[in-house]
């Protein structure tokens, strides 16, 4: 079964490159051997994770919970019966949110000590979607 998945997604990631795509988005797994950590993270809704430009797109919640937190979060955080804070929920993110101190604000403590995701750190995995979420937080959080 694994040998099938890692076939599988090995098949995504080379029909990934001849899709039609908008220019700021493109696959993140860069080589096959990613393919084990990145590509089989099987969320409900996808199976590759997007890299997305972020220099280009605005700082906004809804931007936010669409490049990050639905590419790196969605799969144990997003719906009413997933894991605390529910990210697809910006009520529920304010929660993890010190807007008396935002950079020490749960959400980017638990991200930056490495600890979420539990499989493989979002510091790691795409650091630039580290920056765009402690950019949108350091700037109020709206």
């Amino acid at each position: 079964m694994k040998l099938f998945l890692k076939l599988f997604c090995l098949l995504l990631f080379i029909l990934s490159f001849s899709c039609t795509r908008p220019k700021n988005v493109k696959p993140i797994v860069r080589s096959i051997a990613q393919v084990d950590y990145v590509a089989c993270h099987v969320v409900e809704e996808e199976l590759l994770i997007e890299e997305v430009n972020f220099s280009i797109i605005p700082k906004t919640f809804e931007n936010v919970k669409n490049y990050v937190f639905k590419n790196h979060c969605a799969s144990c955080h997003f719906g009413k019966d997933s894991y605390l804070p529910h990210l697809d929920d910006y009520e529920s993110v304010k929660s993890v949110i010190d807007f008396n101190n935002l950079s020490q604000s749960k959400l980017i403590q638990t991200i930056s000590k490495r600890k979420m995701p539990p499989s493989y750190s979002l510091m790691n995995r795409d650091y630039d979607a580290f920056v765009f979420l402690k950019d949108w937080v350091d700037g109020g959080a709206l």
